[in-house]
Order: C-alpha cells, then structure tokens, then sequence
C-alpha cells in the first residue's frame, strides 16, 4: 500500500483480484473501482471530452460505451456524452434518489441506470430524459 517505493495500489480495500491469461494482476476497490497493477503504465490513459469532462483522478463506477456515445456513472451521478452530435449531459444528486451508479446497460435504445438504494432509472439518449422506475416483476415482458 505504501506509496514510498513507486509500486503502491490506490486503496487497502480490495474487493475482487483477478490474474489475467499474460500473468498480470487487477484489483477491484471498494471506492476506487478497477486498477491495474502497473498503475503507471502507458497500458491506459484517462478518458476526456473536453471541455466538459477529463476522468483524471474521478472516481468512476460505470463505462459504457456503444459507438460515439458513453454513459459515465459516478458515485455523485452520471453523464451522457454523444461525441458525434457534441451532446453533454450532467445529472447529479438532485435528479436521482440516489446519485450512486452502481451499473449500467443498454437495453432497447435506452440505458438502464442501477442506483445504490435508489433503484433503477431509464435515460433516454434521444429525448436526454431520465426517469425512475418500479420494478414489480424480474421479467421484463413490455418495451421501456
């Protein structure tokens, strides 16, 4: 955990480890989502659209990424970004029960947003509309 060498990993507070087929360790933290154990290799970079995002140092939970659009989730919200039509939207803790994502998908042209304690949310990327739902039923027989 020690910082002081340079071969450090973010948090004590690991959650899941997997070794890969080419021998390389990640880890799964609590808070701080995936990492990598050569953190500072060139293996990654940070994803940006600037001028209104640059995921350097955020906390991110969820990716999601279907063409030129991305669904970014966050312990305090989300964003939507469709790089192709220049589209960014913010949504934070005033427009959900709970800002926490905790997963995403997309399912019939609409992201379904999973939320810690605050239920699941449908976003619209056509119309950038987001609504909450009640789940009655485990099977989703109607389209959203």
């Amino acid at each position: 955990m020690s910082g002081s060498h340079g071969k450090s990993i973010r948090s004590n507070s690991v959650y899941s480890a997997l070794r890969d087929r080419e021998g390389q360790m990640w880890l799964g933290f609590y808070q701080l989502g995936v990492d990598f154990t050569m953190y500072s290799n060139s293996l990654f970079e940070t994803y940006a659209y600037q001028p209104h995002l640059d995921t350097e140092g955020v906390l991110t939970r969820t990716i999601l990424a279907d063409g030129s659009r991305r669904l970014i989730g966050f312990r305090d919200g989300f964003c939507f970004i469709d790089e192709d039509n220049g589209t960014f939207e913010r949504y934070y803790a005033s427009d959900m029960r709970s800002p926490m994502v905790v997963s995403s998908i997309l399912y019939e042209g609409k992201y379904l947003i999973g939320t810690y304690g605050g239920g699941l949310y449908v976003f619209d990327p056509e119309r950038l509309t987001l609504r909450g739902c009640l789940i009655m039923n485990v099977n989703i027989r109607e389209p959203i």
